[in-house]
């Protein structure tokens, strides 16, 4: 709509959601630590933050 209002009514977010939100850099740290290989994690050594 022209003043900006939503056609129809938004629920709110989730906790689950707003949790992630929070968190997304820290998510999207450990994807990419996922991507470069899972070999390390399948020994039980984690990761180390860079």
């Amino acid at each position: 709509m022209e003043d900006g209002s939503p056609l129809l009514p938004i629920p709110p977010c989730s906790q689950e959601l707003e949790h992630a939100r929070k968190h997304v850099d820290q998510l999207a740290r450990l994807v990419k630590k996922f991507e470069l290989g899972l070999a390390d994690n399948i020994e039980g050594k984690l990761p180390v933050d860079e």
